[in-house]
This record gives C-alpha cells, structure tokens and sequence, in this order.
C-alpha cells in the first residue's frame, strides 16, 4: 500500500548556513512518543531514493529520482509521515526517513560532504550506507569520510575537558551500520567453496591490509575507525535491479513485474532486515521523541553554522533544557488550573489552604519528573 506523505526538506543548506525548516520543525514537534530514524546516505547517482521509495515507501515514487548525474536532493529531507513495520516478533515499529545529499557530487567539497555526513549519522538510530559494485579498496576509499570525523564531531564539550575522544566514545552515541551494496557480482565463498554470509564478507574486508607504508597504513585507518565507531554492523548485497539498460534510466517507473525475480526477493528480505535491526533514537539512555529530534537538530546547525565543531554533550544539554523547560511549563499550567478549580471550594482554613497546595505542588512536581530528562532537576524546584 502506498505510504500517506511526501518528502519536506529537513535541513537546507541556504546562504551558506545549514538550517532546519520550518516544516521539518512543525511535524518532528508534533511527535510526542518515541520513534527510530533510519537516514540512507551514499555517493550521488547510486540509487538511494529508488531504495528509500521501493523498500522502506513500498512504492514507487515519494523521494526524487532522477536520471542523470546531476544530484537530485540537495541537504536533508525527511518523509512527513511517521511510518510503521514489525519485526520478526511482531513487535511495532516507528520510524522516521531521512534522505541526504548525494556525496561527491560535482557541485560540492569534501568538507560540505562532511557535514552531511555527520549530521545523518548524529540525528539517526540506523544509519545505511548505499554503494554500488563490491567492498574493495576504492569503496573504503568512498568512505575517507569516516577518519575526519572527529574533527567535524566532538562527544565532550570544549569546555569540559577530559582529553581527545576515542572511538568507544563515538560508538555509544552512533547509530547502527548497514552497508548496502547494490548490483553485487560476487559469489560470496571461500577458497574451500564454501558460502559464507554478507556480514562476514564486510568483516573480512574490514581486516587490516599487512604492511607499513604510508599508503597502507592510511588504508587501516580508514578499517579501524568503521570498525570502533560501529561496533553494531551489517552488509547486505543486491543483484542488479534489471538486465535492460535502458530501464536503468527509469526504474522509479519501472514495475515490479519487470524487475529480476532475484532482486525483488531482496527488497523484501532488506525491508525485513531493516525492521528488525531498526532501534529508537537514544542518547544517554533516553528515549527521543519528535521534540528531542528537532532540539538535536537545532543544536548542531547552530555549531556549524557559527563555525565551531558539534558537541554531542552540548547537544545533549540543549535538549534537557528544552524538554525540562517544556514540562516545567506544562507542570505550572496543571498547578494554575487546579487552583482555579479550588476557588469554588473557598473560603478555607490556613492549615487546608496550605496542604491543598502542598497536594497541587506534589502533584505538578510529579507531573515535571515524568517528562523532564537530564541532571539537576532540583534546581527547577528551586526556581
């Protein structure tokens, strides 16, 4: 069944300024429960939109597809609909998707490609990288995004000290790693001819080259950091989607019916894949809901944008403060309608009059625990 919605830009890249929109903010801040983001990233031209519409819309159109090298979606986009799935123990599923800008495409540099990057794996819970071919030195070399992102993300603040982070820092805050590689050739055995499975084929691609050259040892860095900073990983290949080229240049319009029979068995085992690994977005153990998201998002366009690199810790402060500001306010307005609706219960004595609104403040406290988050939570009691 198609999927109820339409892509909306999430985070656009205006002025030269990375800035969340408006209606990206509106829908997110209408989500009050918990959900997953699933963000495809991957070179331009390499069928990241035909993958989000086919496998995770199950329909044909939805996120743009275009035909030529030129890089249809700029930024991040996001489907302005919550979608749902199970897994393989019927366990419901909330999902957001979020699409981003082709990499390496021929109208931007490698620090913009960055930043894309780092944000798609700072505001997902699975993150899927889309390539074509096989995982050989040249798609690791694809991947050269992974060795700088420390210097485009940070886990502690600038001002907390503590050292440089490490890649068991990351790993707590990233999402899980799905590496898709499409029109896949290889048959994957061993010497002995034995078959063996899409994950170990990335785990043996991720061992490290021998040798100790330069060039080699910038080849490992590359296998070192994939490996700490997703310590959660899978692979999963895919046959070419059709034998006719001239289909290639339009398969959003292309029916299933004219798809390999081989392919379309893998759409829906990668859709159940997807689904089952699918995690809600967490940060220090808390759940994020819409509201979080969009703070996330808020509080890592505002560091790029003023220059500096985005603090996962700074991140994660902004969103306390927003959310123990939200409940606060939500707390004040029961305890101002409880007490209004006392009035007809006046005039009253000095000592019920003081434990009714000892009994009106236990309760609006108790109502700002439920939805604040972070440390420090007295001192809102304080105030």
């Amino acid at each position: 069944m198609p999927a109820d919605g339409h892509a909306i830009p999430f985070i656009a890249l205006q002025d030269g300024k990375f800035n969340v929109t408006d209606e990206a903010a509106e829908f997110l801040k209408s989500i009050d429960y918990p959900v997953s983001v699933i963000a495809v990233v991957g070179l331009y031209r390499t069928g990241k939109s035909f993958l989000m519409n086919r496998i995770l819309l199950e329909q044909s159109d939805g996120f743009t597809v275009g035909p030529t090298v030129n890089p249809c979606t700029k930024g991040l986009w996001l489907w302005n609909k919550v979608m749902t799935g199970e897994d393989k123990d019927g366990r419901l599923i909330h999902y957001l998707i979020v699409d981003t800008e082709g990499i390496g495409a021929l109208d931007t540099n490698s620090q913009h490609d960055s930043i894309i990057f780092s944000l798609a794996l700072l505001l997902s819970s699975n993150f899927i990288y889309n390539s074509v071919g096989s995982i050989d030195e040249g798609a690791l070399n694809n991947l050269s995004l992974v060795v700088n992102l420390t210097k485009h993300i940070h886990v502690k603040s600038s001002n907390a000290g503590g050292g440089e982070d490490d890649g068991a820092d990351f790993a707590q805050y990233f999402p899980s790693f799905l590496w898709l590689v499409r029109d896949f050739t290889l048959q994957l055995v061993n010497s002995d001819g034995v078959a063996f499975s899409s994950k170990e084929y990335l785990e043996r691609a991720l061992q490290p080259v021998p040798g100790f050259t330069e060039q080699i040892e910038a080849k490992n860095r590359i296998r070192r950091m994939l490996t700490h900073f997703f310590p959660e990983r899978d692979c999963f290949t895919m046959v070419r989607p059709v034998t006719d080229e001239s289909l290639l240049q339009k398969l959003s319009s292309t029916p299933s019916e004219q798809l390999r029979p081989e392919f379309v068995t893998q759409m829906g085992t990668l859709r159940g894949t997807i689904l089952n690994s699918a995690k809600t977005k967490k940060m220090n153990g808390t759940e994020l809901d819409g509201l979080a998201l969009i703070n996330l998002a808020y509080a890592y366009t505002e560091s790029i944008n003023t220059g500096s690199v985005p603090s996962i810790q700074n991140a994660w402060n902004y969103i306390c403060q927003s959310k123990c500001q939200h409940a606060l306010t939500a707390a004040l307005k029961n305890y101002e309608n409880a007490a209004k609706d006392m009035l007809v219960n006046l005039p009253m004595g000095v000592d019920e009059l003081d434990m009714t609104h000892r009994k009106l403040e236990a309760e609006s406290w108790k109502l700002f625990e439920k939805d604040a988050i972070g440390d420090g939570l007295e001192e809102y009691k304080k105030g």
